[in-house]
């Protein structure tokens, strides 16, 4: 049995459950697009992870602080929120632009679920330095600056081709550094990334 892009563009956007944003949705149809919604305020988060969290959200990390494990494991903490953000905001695209090609929508909907994995890899090497989800603050810059921008290539322009495209620009330095701390299994999860991201770049142009 099939489900609806638009259905798991809703469970990503607004679920409170990181799970149900996880889910793997298996086959997809896309014959029920339905209207344009309006932006939210933020994305549905559980209340330990809320975007406009108080909870103080660490400063960016360097190549130099990550010897100390617990940097390490913020800085690991930060990278998953980046991909769960652009999972959020992808779903959004699909929400406020239902009528988008669908060649575009499904290929969206192929970025979201590599987004879904790379948040798991991050999240997962995040604990191994004792760094839950929530035990920091979680930066709202990416849906402060991309979900209320008014047309779809503002929003790929902001979203693929500046903050996906650092990930080309910053994935094989965060690679390098952590394996220069003898962290192998998080510079792998760097290079993963950094691979898919140029297919992600490909897609918004």
């Amino acid at each position: 049995m099939s489900t609806e892009i638009s259905t798991f563009a809703q469970a990503v956007l607004f679920s409170a459950d990181i799970e149900m944003k996880l889910a793997n949705p298996g086959a997809l149809t896309d014959e029920q697009r339905g209207t344009p919604i309006a932006v939210p305020l933020s994305p549905g988060r559980p209340d330990f992870y809320q975007l406009k969290s108080i909870r103080e959200i660490p400063l960016a990390p360097t190549s130099r602080a990550i010897v100390d494990e617990h940097v390490r494991g913020t800085a690991l903490h930060s990278f998953a929120h980046h991909e769960l953000q652009a999972l959020e905001l992808m779903a959004l695209m699909l929400l406020r632009f239902p009528s988008a090609p669908p060649a575009f929508r499904h290929g969206l909907v192929d970025i979201m679920k590599d987004e879904q994995r790379h948040f798991s890899l991050y999240r997962d090497r995040a604990e191994v330095y004792g760094v839950g989800l929530g035990d920091v603050g979680a930066s709202h810059l990416f849906w402060d600056t991309v979900a209320h921008l008014k047309t779809l290539p503002e929003l790929l322009a902001a979203l693929s081709l500046t903050y996906e495209q650092a990930n080309l620009d910053f994935g094989l330095y965060w690679r390098d550094a952590f394996a220069g701390v003898d962290d192998q299994r998080s510079a792998k999860v760097f290079g993963l990334v950094h691979a898919d991201e140029m297919g992600h770049v490909a897609h918004g142009v």
